[in-house]
């Protein structure tokens, strides 16, 4: 038999972690079972982070709208050049 080329067998590797067996598939498996256990939250615990920071990052976006279409607009453009003036 021939040598193998180098090439080919770091090919071979490479395709190789594209399509892994059936241990390694379950081992991966496992893992991504086990991180989703730990991230998993209650809805409740959801529901109450979301009325604890919904009102703030609301009330920041409602900010930061009003001064991009004050400073878009024409109108607002000449009131902020007023106001500064």
């Amino acid at each position: 038999m021939t040598p193998e080329p180098t090439e080919d067998h770091q090919l071979r590797d490479v395709f190789g972690a594209l399509d892994p067996g059936k241990a390694r598939l379950a081992r991966l498996e496992e893992r991504i079972l086990a991180d989703l256990a730990t991230d998993r939250k209650s809805l409740a615990a959801e529901w109450l982070n979301l009325f604890r920071l919904g009102p703030v990052l609301n009330a920041g976006y409602v900010v930061t709208a009003a001064a991009g279409l004050a400073v878009v607009t024409p109108v607002g453009s000449m009131l902020l050049a007023a106001l500064l003036l």
